[in-house]
């Protein structure tokens, strides 16, 4: 298994999986995409604005309640995007904003993390539909196991989201220093940290980017290989973690 070590909350939950015991996860888990051995087909197809058809968390989740009179919040728990590497709003996050308003779950707070900031399109953002969320912007690099609630990602969730609140999590940090195809990369140690805090639990639906070594891509991360990017997230999978391969 990729995280033979894990226990907690992931191994309880692909026992209970196995024995039966989460039908109505279990069948979500049937309906989501297949996770494609060199992880790149499917974003493709995303790229292509075929995103919704992967979403499918708001489709068996209960109807939001009306906006109160006036328009405002939508009462309940919060529906939270975190976006940690985000490059432009123009790209993932206004996509992800997009996708989860048509299906009628749009977010209250979308969290953005850049390093050296980011500029918001104000006008852009002053003719969707609807209330606006909060946006919060945060200029820093994302760190991986410093337990810094200011700059480790897992750490930030814990202190940040609740476990009630419907979160989206989208992980593509490249490294930012030096040759941006050389060096270690982020999500595998955020990842294992997901998995052996429990953090995992905070997140509801999960959009990652695996860096490996492709030597067609000239991809030369060569601490990891595309068979143990794939067998990370099947292994999230069978734990009930609804994630996704992104590019």
């Amino acid at each position: 298994r990729a995280f033979p070590h894990a226990g907690g909350v992931c191994e309880r939950r692909r026992r209970a999986l196995e024995a039966g015991q989460m039908p109505a996860r279990a069948e979500l888990m049937s309906k989501l995409e297949p996770i494609e051995v060199n992880l790149r087909p499917a974003m493709w197809l995303w790229s292509l604005g075929y995103l919704p058809a992967y979403v499918l968390l708001p489709s068996i989740l209960p109807p939001l309640p009306p906006p109160p009179p006036g328009g405002g919040r939508v009462p309940g728990p919060r529906r939270v995007l975190v976006d940690a590497g985000t490059w432009v709003f123009e790209s993932s996050p206004e996509l992800l904003m997009d996708t989860y308003d048509g299906l009628g779950y749009p977010f209250d707070l979308v969290v953005l993390a850049e390093p050296g900031g980011l500029i918001l399109p104000r006008d852009r953002l002053s003719r969707r539909p609807g209330a606006p969320p909060q946006i919060e912007v945060m200029p820093l690099g994302v760190e991986v196991g410093t337990g810094d609630p200011s700059k480790d990602m897992v750490a930030w969730l814990g202190s940040a989201v609740r476990e009630e609140d419907f979160v989206v999590v989208k992980f593509d940090c490249d490294p930012f220093s030096g040759d941006p195809y050389e060096g270690e990369t982020l999500e595998w140690g955020f990842l294992a940290d997901l998995v052996h805090t429990g953090a995992v639990d905070l997140i509801d639906e999960l959009f990652i980017e695996m860096h490996f070594v492709w030597d067609e891509l000239r991809w030369p991360f060569r601490t990891h290989s595309m068979r143990q990017a794939y067998e990370v997230l099947q292994s999230l999978r069978d734990c009930g973690v609804v994630v996704h391969s992104w590019h």
